[in-house]
């Protein structure tokens, strides 16, 4: 596994070269090893990003199929290092309402009197 590391930090450098030499050193200095793990995710993000958007914008569908296991595997164990950095696929990044909810909650609590009534009459129902 040790040298399936080297290679691993050495393509991770070559992606973002500003970051530290040895990544494990860089987050040495982490109290606990979740937060040792959570640190080298971070530093592995940009790489993490890279690898997935080469998958989904950068293969043909052909290669995709040729590599599928492979690349599914890869592709899955970036998503989980980057939902560890709080990058979640599926996660809306506003948390703010929409202007139509905005507005419908407005009109809702609106001191006006309510709309008229325009259910038809039940001899109109039965026509």
């Amino acid at each position: 596994m040790l040298q399936a590391w080297k290679k691993a930090q050495a393509r991770i450098q070559a992606v973002d070269p500003d970051l530290p030499a040895d990544l494990i050193e860089a987050v040495a200095d982490r109290t606990g090893p979740v937060e040792r793990a959570r640190g080298l995710a971070e530093l592995m993000a940009p790489a993490d990003m890279i690898l997935l958007a080469g998958v989904s914008h950068g293969l043909a569908p052909d290669e995709v199929e040729a590599y599928g296991k492979p690349l599914r595997m890869m592709t899955d164990l970036a998503q989980r290092r980057l939902s560890m950095v709080g990058l979640k696929s599926g996660e809306a990044v506003e948390h703010d309402m929409s202007d139509r909810l905005r507005s419908f909650l407005e009109l809702w609590h609106a001191d006006r009197p309510a709309p008229l009534d325009v259910t038809p009459p039940p001899q109109a129902l039965q026509e």
